[in-house]
């Protein structure tokens, strides 16, 4: 191949960093974009938003500690990545 040639497409280390970026942006997204499960009761869900703020807020609901996939939990809260946000230290 010729090295003055138009290179079309991206390469295969290019097309694996793209989609290594679009799976962490979503999986970082989803929570927040998606918001509470369907299956929450509307109290349930009014309390994980109020949780949104903060972990003062979320103990006020009575949603501490919370565990991932449980009313209360967010990401951003979980400082260490273990599935539980708002512990006790």
């Amino acid at each position: 191949m010729r090295h003055d040639a138009k290179r079309k497409g991206l390469s295969w280390g290019e097309m694996v960093f793209c989609l290594a970026i679009l799976v962490a942006v979503v999986f970082i997204l989803k929570p927040v974009l998606m918001g509470p499960p369907a299956a929450w009761t509307a109290e349930m869900q009014a309390k994980h938003l109020a949780a949104r703020a903060g972990c003062r807020e979320a103990q006020a609901q009575g949603l501490t500690p919370a565990h991932r996939g449980q009313p209360g939990y967010w990401p951003e809260w979980d400082g260490d990545n273990d599935g539980i946000s708002c512990e006790r230290w």
